[in-house]
């Protein structure tokens, strides 16, 4: 049940979209060696999050775009994972999906926000439901740009994409020790994992514990997981695939 519950993404591991692969950006910029984009922009943070089902691969790119639009705009948004797993046909609802679809479906659809569509355990498919909101208004859609989903794939071409537009969404193995996590330092050499499912999260930045790189790991299983809802993951090798399937998209912005 917890692996339903809480891992949701159908696909195995991550190989190189050449479709969507991004190249390095010409812009010299200097990154720093820490950086947390909640610290930064607080105003952003969403708040405590828990993942009603297995429906991680719509949380993490929801989450990655929600916080792109509010650095954007300077004002909160939180975008509706109820509505991609309710609206969004090339996803199989609770029952897992693939978060570059996904992104897909918020360049050519868009999305509703967490106002017009919290979660309410809607799991099929309703016109009426993907065209208003809970109180009858016509529901407003955000969207990405279209052909802006990239997949990024090196450690300098991550924390760049962060720091200039914004948290990435990214998969990782399915273990009990990921599930099991507490805090510190999580270390998982890259392997051949045994598993059917990964699982989608956000990286939101990064730091150095004892001369270690690592990412910050933004979950969605609440405040008493991890430390605080996050992970602290070791940088630069890859390890539980964080770095194998790194995806992010540009928010149409409309003011």
């Amino acid at each position: 049940m917890f692996f339903l519950l809480f891992f949701g993404v159908k696909s195995r591991f991550a190989f190189v979209d050449e479709s969507i692969r991004s190249f390095p950006e010409d812009i010299s910029i200097d990154i720093p060696d820490e950086y947390n984009f909640l610290q930064e922009y607080p105003h952003c943070d969403l708040g405590p999050l828990t993942q009603e089902c297995g429906c991680c691969y719509a949380y993490g790119p929801i989450k990655a775009m929600s916080h792109r639009i509010c650095k954007a705009k300077n004002k909160k948004t939180f975008l509706s994972a109820q509505f991609i797993v309710a609206c969004d046909l090339l996803e199989s609802g609770c029952e897992g999906g693939c978060s570059r679809s996904v992104y897909y479906f918020l360049e050519q659809h868009g999305v509703t926000d967490e106002e017009c569509h919290p979660w309410s355990n809607q799991l099929n498919y309703s016109s009426e439901f993907c065209s208003k909101c809970k109180d009858g208004s016509q529901a407003t859609l955000y969207k990405a740009k279209i052909g802006s989903t990239k997949q990024i794939t090196s450690v300098q071409e991550i924390k760049k994409e962060i720091y200039l537009h914004g948290p990435v969404s990214a998969s990782v193995a399915v273990t009990d020790r990921l599930k099991y996590y507490t805090g510190g330092l999580f270390e998982d050499p890259p392997r051949d994992y045994i598993a059917d499912r990964t699982h989608t999260v956000e990286i939101i930045g990064w730091g150095q514990e004892k001369g270690i790189p690592y990412w910050i790991i933004l979950n969605q299983y609440g405040r008493l997981w991890g430390e605080n809802g996050m992970m602290r993951i070791r940088m630069g090798r890859d390890d539980a695939r964080v770095e194998s399937y790194v995806l992010a998209a540009e928010p149409m912005i409309t003011w």
